[in-house]
């Protein structure tokens, strides 16, 4: 639960759906390597022009012992 003991999950830079956008979108990700009864804590970083960063998190999802929904967590931003 801390960003240190963090992985990364992308290898690219996902690029900005409404750049210069104060309000900014919705981004989803869907984990598909998780576990039964386990907490998933995540992190998105904003990076700017000028590649200095923003990490926002963590959100933490904890997956019940029998899943029987989908958790749709929104990454809302200023």
């Amino acid at each position: 639960d801390t960003l240190v003991d963090s992985v990364k999950i992308n290898t690219a830079i996902i690029p900005a759906k409404q750049p210069g956008s104060p309000v900014g979108d919705i981004y989803t990700f869907e984990d598909a390597d998780i576990e039964d009864g386990q907490t998933y804590y995540y992190w998105i970083e904003i990076l700017t022009n000028d590649t200095s960063g923003q990490t926002v998190g963590p959100e933490s999802v904890t997956i019940p012992d029998t899943p029987w929904f989908y958790y749709f967590l929104p990454l809302l931003f200023n």
